[in-house]
C-alpha cells in the first residue's frame, strides 16, 4: 500500500501552473518535524492537480500549516547538463488547510473522501 500522510508547514509561496491542457498544478516544498532526540525538520515535494491545485493556490502561503495525504511517485529525467535526475513527490489526494481560519471551511477531499482524519482536528498536533 503506498500511503503517505505528512502534516507541516509550507517552506514557501506555492508555485502554481498550469498544463498545456489547462489543468491547474500546484507544487508545495513541506517541512516536518521528527519527534525525537534532536529537532530534525525533513523536506517533501507534494504536487496538488486539479482543484486542489486551485484551492492550495488560493489559500496557501509560506509557513501554512497543512495536512496532506497521497502516494509517494518516483520521476527521473534527463537535465540540460546530460545528468539523470531523479526526484520523489508525494502526489496529494486530500488536501487539509489547518491552524487557520480556512481550516473549517476549506478542506479538500479530491477522491470523495469524507472529513478529515480527527488528528488533524487539534492544532497541538502539529510537531513543531
Amino acid at each position: 500500500m503506498n500511503v503517505v500522510t505528512l502534516v507541516g508547514r509550507l517552506g514557501q509561496d506555492p508555485d502554481n501552473r498550469m498544463t498545456e491542457n489547462g489543468t491547474a498544478v500546484c507544487n508545495l516544498s513541506i517541512a516536518t518535524n521528527r519527534i525525537g532526540k534532536g529537532k530534525e525538520t525533513d523536506w517533501h515535494k507534494v504536487v496538488l492537480w486539479g482543484k486542489a491545485a486551485e484551492v492550495g493556490g488560493q489559500y496557501l502561503r509560506k509557513g501554512s500549516e497543512v495536512a496532506v495525504t497521497g502516494s509517494i511517485q518516483y520521476r527521473s529525467w534527463c537535465g540540460k547538463d546530460g545528468r539523470q535526475v531523479k526526484v520523489c513527490e508525494i502526489h496529494c489526494n486530500q488536501l487539509d488547510l489547518i491552524g487557520s481560519k480556512m481550516a473549517e471551511s476549506a478542506p479538500y477531499e479530491q477522491q470523495g473522501r469524507t472529513a478529515p482524519p480527527s488528528d488533524f482536528s487539534n492544532d497541538n498536533d502539529v510537531p513543531f
